[in-house]
C-alpha cells in the first residue's frame, strides 16, 4: 500500500478516536430500594436481579408503570437519545445497585414522537 495512503489512514483513525474520546461521556450511579434512575424505580434488590416499575417515556409518556425485573448487563438507557445504563454491579449485602452510565451522540432521527 501507497505510504501516503497508508499516512492518511492513520490519520483518520486517529482522528475518529479523538472524537469518540471527546464525545462520549461515563459515569457509575448507585442506587438503592426506592430510587429511580431513568425511568426505572427500584423496588427489590435480590442476590442476582433487581425487581422494579419501568415507566416508559417513548413514545409517550403514561405515567403508568410495568413491573419489570433487571440482570446483570440488562440496559435501561434510551439509546435514541444516545443514553446507555447497564446494571454492572449488585450489592445484595448492602442492597445497593450500580449502573454505568454512557452518554454519546444520539443517532440521526433521535427518539419517537
Amino acid at each position: 500500500m501507497n505510504k501516503k495512503i497508508l499516512s492518511v489512514i492513520v490519520i483518520l483513525i486517529i482522528v475518529a478516536g479523538i472524537y469518540l474520546f471527546l464525545t462520549i461521556k461515563s459515569e457509575k450511579i448507585t442506587k438503592g430500594v426506592g430510587e429511580k434512575e431513568s425511568s426505572f424505580l427500584i423496588q427489590k434488590i435480590n442476590l442476582d436481579s433487581i425487581e422494579g416499575i419501568w415507566y416508559n417515556k417513548y413514545p409517550i409518556s403514561t405515567g403508568e408503570g410495568i413491573p419489570k425485573i433487571l440482570h446483570l448487563g440488562d440496559d435501561i438507557g434510551y439509546s435514541c437519545e444516545g443514553i446507555s445504563e447497564k446494571l454492572t454491579k449488585i450489592d445484595f449485602s448492602n442492597q445497593k445497585i450500580t449502573f454505568t452510565k454512557v452518554i454519546s451522540e444520539p443517532p440521526f432521527g433521535g427518539c419517537p414522537i
